[in-house]
């Protein structure tokens, strides 16, 4: 082994090793990679700040590209807490619009433009609608009724929007429906007449004859009171989701993934795009679906693919998870995962809760690394999943409501979590290696060597410390903790050095910095000799 190896595995996202068995070594926590020009290094991710308490768990949040401002030119920013539609401004304040089914469900939203601009809201249950120009109360949608022999109405979990026609998925069948072009401009609607199924005419025989009725209770009908739906064509599948990207419509089912548009025929009729079925794969888990731009992130399942997380962008499919990851997914519970988007500066980033695991996965497309995020308990200060329940870019900043029912703002410059009462803690941040070896042959530790710029902090006088810990196996088990200074806060290039740290084979460094400061890490150097002593 060269003596004194400058090597960069301190700076990256969470990869699996090449060692089998320390798969997933590589760690990366309330950190991310990011480059510019040449350097590389590891950014520390922004806190949250508390704004309001709610209580309640959210089950989905949404801003509308208008709002109640005098010109409509702000939009809203909604969100579900418990049974509860709530409206909010910037400052935190939540104005109650309505009710939804209270069954724990996660909700979809969509937003009707046209002249009468709405919200939608799809609870698993029923249909709402919001007007978002006028305001007033949340109504709800009459569903149409099954086309199966199951009977009933609808149980839509999902709603989109594509060239003005509101489309919803029936959970548990193969069947979407749909509306005409922007059915809620009006209360009212014009209709034929037709009794016992036959079109009723005036007494000249040839002129049709029509009636005025309420347009919410007939969403889903054409002009002649028919129900309109089209059910998925590539294979027998039960729809789990639908999910709009401009004038594509994508209909998930559990087994296949199917690509729609809207024609422009006399009828309307919706065609399957040729040759974009995808049958090798389908979404396992419907609430992981989330969207930043054109780009769609989801957790399938099938035989080539098995339990994992995909990209699609247009007609372009892409497995963005690792192995490590994958064999996680296949402990969660398809109901438990849920998926949104944020960003920082020009990274995108796609988060997978996995609630019942307890983790939480975060996917980098600048770089196509993951790393993870984590949050500190409220009562022990030790680290749990991050609370964040969705994330909402509303009038240039991230806000986010937590499964904890606080309303948070993601804060420059913040390096802490908030919770009610006055309680702070500290972000807590990782970096762990990947394995570092010279062929699995023993070497003496020499030296270690982090560089790294602390942000600043009220108090110049506080020296925050960086944390070592060294695993001898791979990252299975690590020993002692050792600290080191670095410096007064807002001192910059801070060089911290650990020596004599013992022979090893397989060796993982992990450190850790918990005060409410920036950290960057730039650079790991070490300085290591083969040996032939036995370890």
């Amino acid at each position: 082994m060269a003596t004194g190896k400058v090597i960069n595995n301190l700076i990256g996202s969470s990869k699996k090793s090449k060692y089998p068995a320390v798969m997933g070594s590589e760690l990366c926590v309330n950190m991310y990679y990011a480059k510019n020009g040449n350097n590389e290094y590891m950014e520390s991710l922004p806190g949250m700040k508390l704004l309001t308490y709610i209580g309640g768990r959210c089950r989905g949040a949404y801003v509308s590209t208008i709002g109640l401002a005098v010109d409509h030119s702000s939009e809203d920013m909604f969100a579900v807490i418990g049974s509860v539609l709530y409206r909010f401004d910037v400052y935190g304040t939540a104005t109650r619009i309505g009710n939804v089914a209270n069954n724990g469900k996660r909700v979809s939203f969509a937003e009707a433009g046209g002249p009468r601009a709405l919200l939608l809201v799809a609870d698993g249950a029923s249909l709402y609608y919001y007007d978002l120009l006028e305001g007033g109360t949340l109504k709800q949608i009459q569903l149409p009724e099954r086309i199966t022999s199951k009977g009933g109405t609808i149980t839509p979990t999902h709603v989109a929007v594509v060239a003005g026609s509101i489309v919803v998925n029936d959970s548990g069948s193969g069947y979407v429906y749909y509306s005409k072009p922007y059915p809620l401009n009006s209360d009212k609607r014009t209709m034929f007449k037709v009794v016992n199924g036959e079109v009723q005419y005036k007494q000249d025989g040839v002129t049709v004859e029509t009636e005025e009725v309420d347009s919410d209770r007939h969403v889903f009908d054409d002009d002649y009171g028919a129900q309109q739906y089209f059910n998925t064509e590539s294979s027998s599948d039960n729809v789990n989701a639908v999910y709009a990207v401009g004038p594509t419509l994508y209909v998930y089912g559990p087994k296949t993934v199917e690509i729609w548009q809207r024609g422009s025929g006399e009828f309307e009729d919706w065609i399957r795009t040729s040759y974009t079925a995808q049958s090798s794969f389908g979404l396992e888990a419907p609430n992981s679906l989330a969207s930043s731009g054109s780009i769609v992130y989801f957790v399938c399942s099938g035989a080539q693919y098995g339990k994992s997380v995909m990209m699609v962008s247009g007609t372009t499919f892409k497995k963005i998870s690792e192995d490590w990851l994958d064999n996680k997914l296949l402990q969660e519970s398809t109901e438990s995962a849920y998926g949104f988007c944020y960003s920082v500066g020009e990274h995108n980033f796609y988060v997978l809760q996995l609630n019942s695991l307890g983790e939480t996965w975060v996917y980098d497309t600048l770089d196509g690394g993951w790393h993870k995020r984590t949050s500190r308990s409220k009562v022990s200060g030790d680290e749990v999943q991050w609370r964040a329940g969705g994330i909402a870019y509303f009038h240039e900043k991230f806000y986010t409501f937590t499964q904890d029912g606080c309303f948070m703002q993601f804060q420059e410059d913040y390096w802490k979590e908030d919770y009610p009462g006055g309680i702070s803690y500290p972000m807590v941040r990782h970096r762990q290696t990947a394995v570092f070896t010279d062929g699995l042959k023993p070497f003496t530790f020499e030296e270690l060597a982090v560089e790294c710029n602390v942000g600043t902090w009220e108090d110049y006088t506080l020296k925050p410390m960086l944390l070592l810990e060294v695993s001898k196996d791979g990252g299975n088990t690590f020993g002692n903790v050792r600290s080191a200074s670095l410096g007064r806060t807002g001192e910059y290039g801070h060089r911290v050095r650990w020596l004599n740290l013992g022979y090893n084979r397989l060796c993982v460094i992990r450190v850790t910095y918990s005060h409410p400061t920036d950290l960057v890490l730039t650079m790991c150097s070490i300085r290591a000799e083969a040996t032939g002593a036995m370890i």
